[in-house]
């Protein structure tokens, strides 16, 4: 189990007793305190991960020469890049076809949920 998921479990615990527990007012606000400080914590290693994985090369893509080289030329080196590139983008890089955009495309659906395989 990632780092990930023991907080979620954590966060998801605590809110069950804040749920279900009558508690005084000092003892609920030190629970809103330890509830707020986990789902911050929480946001900060979801985004460190985007972050990583909008960092990593098309490489990792596993593409054929021509599709990688066909991005490169047209400025897209990492998969943040090809994220947030409109699939009309791809399509009038130089020389780029149909059969490319959609190589493109399909090996990135299958590196992600080869990612989300990893993290489980």
């Amino acid at each position: 189990m990632s780092d990930f998921d023991t907080k979620l479990i954590e966060v998801i615990t605590k809110l069950h007793i804040y749920a279900s527990t009558p508690f005084g007012h000092s003892d609920r606000a030190k629970l809103d305190k330890e509830i707020v400080s986990l789902i911050a914590d929480l946001v900060s290693m979801n985004a460190e991960k985007i972050e990583e994985e909008e960092q990593t090369s098309i490489d990792e893509l596993d593409l054929s020469v021509r599709s990688k080289n066909l991005l490169f030329r047209g400025g897209v080196k990492t998969i943040g890049d090809l994220e947030n590139a409109t699939f009309d983008y791809i399509l009038h890089c130089r020389n780029m076809g149909l059969k490319s955009a959609r190589e493109i495309y399909t090996k990135l659906i299958e590196w992600k949920e080869k990612q989300k395989g990893i993290k489980k």
